[in-house]
C-alpha cells in the first residue's frame, strides 16, 4: 500500500489514467514519487468529506487529492517506478478544479 497526493494526470485511454503521486510513503520502501496506472478493473473509493463512502471512476482522481493505493505487487522499474493499481481510496478534501 502507498499513501500520497496526486501530483499529476495523465489520460491514458477512455477509462484508464496514468496519476503522478508525489510525496509517497510506503511500508516497504523510502519516501518518494510514483505513477500509478488506474485501469477500468481498479476499484476506486471515494471519500467524503461528511465521512461517507462512494464507489467512483477515473473522474472522481485530480490533482492534489490524498491517497491510498493498493497494487497488484508487480513494479515497473522506471524513475519513478510504476504500479498498476487495484485498489484505490481518495479523499475529497479540495474543491474539484472548475476545468473538470
Amino acid at each position: 500500500m502507498f499513501t500520497g497526493r496526486i501530483a499529476a494526470i495523465e489520460t491514458t485511454d477512455r477509462h484508464s489514467v496514468r496519476l503522478h503521486v508525489a510525496n509517497v510513503t510506503s511500508p516497504s520502501g523510502p519516501p518518494g514519487d510514483i505513477y500509478l496506472h488506474v485501469r477500468t478493473k481498479s476499484v476506486i473509493l471515494v471519500r467524503k468529506p461528511d465521512g461517507s463512502t462512494t464507489r467512483g471512476s477515473v473522474k472522481d482522481l485530480f490533482v492534489g487529492l490524498p491517497i491510498a493505493a493498493w497494487h497488484t505487487g508487480v513494479e515497473i522499474r522506471t524513475l519513478p517506478p510504476q504500479y498498476t493499481a487495484t485498489r484505490v481510496d481518495v479523499t475529497h478534501t479540495v474543491e474539484r478544479p472548475a476545468d473538470h
